[in-house]
């Protein structure tokens, strides 16, 4: 699936079905600690690849491990493959499949839809 060529009512159907998990990880109280120490206002002041990195050094171990399940579920929907299916599949398949989903028309609408963005303010 490429989320770009997804009709109205498939982009709809696939929200419904991510939105549950990805909100009990935003709102998952270590995630917000995460957030919370990492400061986004002095990440803003650091180099991006630092910036970054100091949040998925704290983030990632705590998606991969503690809320694993809703990440494989998001994963799952999106790639369309049964989390089980997912857990047992190689890992660079699992990239692959990630991969997939993605597109240049998105990258061209998330960059221009960031860049209008920064005008604004």
């Amino acid at each position: 699936m490429k989320l770009s060529q997804l009709t109205t009512r498939q982009l709809a159907d696939v929200l419904v079905q991510i939105t549950p998990p990805l909100c009990r990880i935003a709102r998952d109280e270590r995630t917000l600690a995460i957030l919370d120490d990492l400061s986004f206002s002095g990440l803003e002041a650091q180099p991006p690849l630092r910036a970054a990195t100091q949040l998925w050094e704290k983030l990632l171990p705590l998606l991969l491990t503690d809320l694993a399940d809703d990440l494989f579920t998001v994963l799952s929907v999106l790639v369309e493959k049964p989390v089980d299916v997912l857990r047992a599949q190689p890992g660079l398949t699992t990239i692959t499949d990630l991969m997939s989903i993605w597109d240049s028309q998105l990258t061209t609408f998330f960059t221009s839809a960031g860049s209008a963005a920064q005008e604004r303010s």
